[in-house]
């Protein structure tokens, strides 16, 4: 009797319910080389899906929104908006991890511009950030950072001092 309570309730509050998180090979094949429409910027590095999917930009860091603006966090959030708001992105996935600690998709965003991460970086509106085992576009976006400070563009020319590393000291 009490083995299959335990079962029961086992199965109940499992984690095979609707709300958890995809696995790693439902995401490549959900998410992997497909095109998206962009619903809305939640800040300078993170967009959501028009499937309600929350999409944070692999290998940058931009300056945050919330809970206490950093500076240049508007002008990134903007910086953003213009590049994928309402936009038909293609979603990009590195091999090493497709998912953050809070759940949601790592990702490179590509249009017909270019790619998203390195153009933010490109621009000064981001910082390059390497993080966990991700690898792919991790030189383009430090050569990135590296024009954007040279050119004292974004937040490297407007929020010093800027300590070496990243983010930037705000």
């Amino acid at each position: 009797m009490c083995l299959a309570a335990a079962l029961l309730t086992a199965t109940c509050m499992g984690d095979g319910d609707s709300t958890s998180e995809p696995r790693e090979a439902d995401d490549r094949a959900r998410y992997g080389g497909r095109s998206m429409r962009i619903d809305r910027v939640i800040d300078g590095d993170t967009a959501v899906l028009e499937d309600g999917t929350s999409v944070r930009y692999i290998g940058i860091d931009a300056p945050e929104s919330r809970p206490t603006p950093q500076c240049g966090a508007e002008a990134a959030t903007r910086a953003n908006e213009a590049w994928v708001e309402s936009e038909v992105v293609t979603i990009r996935l590195d091999p090493a991890e497709t998912r953050d600690r809070f759940g949601r998709l790592l990702a490179y965003l590509e249009t017909d511009r270019g790619l998203v991460n390195v153009a933010l970086v490109r621009q000064g509106f981001a910082c390059a950030f390497p993080f966990g085992s991700t690898r792919l576009h991790r030189e383009e976006i430090a050569a990135a950072e590296r024009a954007a400070k040279e050119a004292g563009s974004g937040v490297w020319g407007s929020c010093p001092p800027i300590p070496d590393g990243c983010p930037p000291a705000r």
